[in-house]
């Protein structure tokens, strides 16, 4: 893939890096040659070689199941956020989300991410400019701005050794507003302009998904099936046109060789079929005219259709029923969930937290916006039961319960305590001692098995009396 966004540096480093995009473009531009240079398969299946962000741009906006490919990730890592383990820090985010919609802002950053090599996260603070490092006084948050790699001019690499960045962004360039725009798909009427943007690093978490030999730089998960999404809008849309083609093949107008016809029979004839054709008449006048249905065909592309699905399922590691949403009627197999949940919560433990999470809190805690605590995260699980599942656990919750205390010879409120019997049936905490109602008929021990516990001489006290 061809990078939008040009890297600047002095030195070594930048000889390296310039390298690098070179040798890409040089690989791209020998994939789906083979016999050496008699056969190039991507010319013959009609495969684009070096591909761009407008290119994946326009996959996404206008073929269906891409915006599924990219949207699917980070909607399941956000749409259920994770709790930090320290309360202040907690609250503190909790706060901040209210205000600026933080994991919306994560959320977005992570599919542009996904859409191109990489996106950035603006941070912009009431007493620092975006072009200068971070102020060492505690600092408000004012703003946080996703950015794909569409609106970025170029990259300063740090070069210095020295510096714990070494080799990483030291600082940004944003082209105008209205140039970010102008190479968007989707054309606009709109004016807007502003100038250029220059931002410290210090400002930015860089997101960079699927990155291989390159921190800066991610492989987009549509570059590695584009072709297979090329394939998948031959077969769908040239199914749409062929059904157009054949499922009604029209009719032939035989007229018999001893009848003749004037020209204003011909008309006449001819303004009867397209009447009846486009269905504002369904009769037909054919005295010395036979009409023969051509017949008609019905495509059936399911077995490449699926074929293509299941390539795209395991490449983009989405399950095919969540990946189409459901497949003959039903819903995702449990299977399919559980697999899904699974990668989600590989997705958030290896990618989400240590690339975008914590490099967000890192940064918001040295602008002092957020407590400098130490803290773990806690993601809750991805599988989700139905209501209908909830409810059947319960039941065989109970039922164990119930089960042990009949065999061990105790009553239920025995094996388990308070706050337990309420957390299984989906309460939270315990009731407060004023809360608790006891009847006014019961023998107080019978309530309280502490207390029969305590009343019930052990074999060493009857011994010893």
């Amino acid at each position: 893939m061809s990078k939008v966004s040009s890297i600047k540096v002095i030195g070594s480093k930048g000889l390296k890096s310039l390298g690098a995009m070179l040798s890409r473009a040089s690989l791209a531009a020998k994939a789906g040659i083979r016999f050496g240079t008699l056969r190039n398969y991507y010319t013959t299946f009609g495969y684009k070689t070096v591909l761009t962000y407008d290119d994946f741009l326009v996959k996404y906006q206008r073929q269906d199941i891409v915006s599924r490919i990219i949207d699917a990730p980070p909607g399941a890592t956000w749409s259920n956020p994770p709790e930090f383990s320290d309360k202040t820090l907690n609250d503190a985010w909790t706060k901040l989300n209210t205000e600026h919609q933080l994991w919306h802002k994560l959320q977005r950053a992570d599919r542009l991410a996904r859409l191109g090599q990489y996106s950035l996260l603006l941070f912009g603070f009431d007493n620092s400019s975006l072009s200068s490092p971070l102020n060492a006084s505690p600092a408000e948050l004012i703003y946080v701005r996703p950015i794909g790699m569409n609106s970025v001019d170029s990259i300063t690499l740090e070069n210095d050794s020295t510096s714990p960045i070494f080799g990483k962004p030291s600082s940004y360039k944003l082209k105008r507003v209205e140039d970010a725009l102008r190479s968007s798909i989707t054309p606009t009427s709109t004016s807007i302009t502003s100038l250029p943007i220059a931002a410290n690093a210090a400002h930015v978490v860089h997101v960079v998904e699927n990155a291989l030999d390159d921190e800066i730089f991610g492989i987009p998960i549509i570059e590695r099936c584009f072709n297979l999404l090329d394939d998948l809008l031959k077969v769908t849309g040239g199914t749409a046109e062929t059904f157009w083609a054949v499922s009604n093949r029209g009719m032939q107008a035989d007229i018999d060789k001893d009848m003749s016809l004037t020209p204003e029979d011909e008309d006449a004839l001819a303004d009867e079929i397209d009447e009846y054709i486009h269905g504002i008449s369904r009769v037909m006048h054919t005295r010395g005219v036979t009409m023969k249905n051509l017949g008609s065909d019905t495509p059936k592309p399911k077995e490449v259709f699926d074929m293509l699905m299941s390539l795209l399922s395991g490449t983009t590691g989405i399950p095919k029923r969540i990946l189409i949403g459901s497949e003959a009627g039903q819903l995702a197999s449990e299977q399919d969930r559980a697999n899904w949940a699974e990668r989600v919560d590989e997705r958030n433990t290896l990618y989400a937290e240590p690339h975008i999470l914590r490099p967000a809190v890192s940064l918001l805690q040295k602008a002092g916006v957020l407590p400098d605590v130490e803290y773990t995260i806690k993601w809750p699980s991805a599988f989700k039961l139905s209501p209908i599942e909830e409810g059947a656990l319960l039941t065989s919750k109970g039922r164990a319960i119930n089960n042990l205390a009949k065999q061990t010879g105790k009553g239920a409120m025995q094996i388990t305590s308070v706050e337990e019997a309420r957390n299984i049936v989906g309460l939270e905490g315990d009731l407060p001692a004023s809360e608790i109602v006891v009847p006014e008929d019961a023998d107080a021990d019978a309530q309280d098995p502490l207390a029969e516990q305590e009343s019930e001489p052990t074999d060493e006290g009857a011994q010893q009396e």
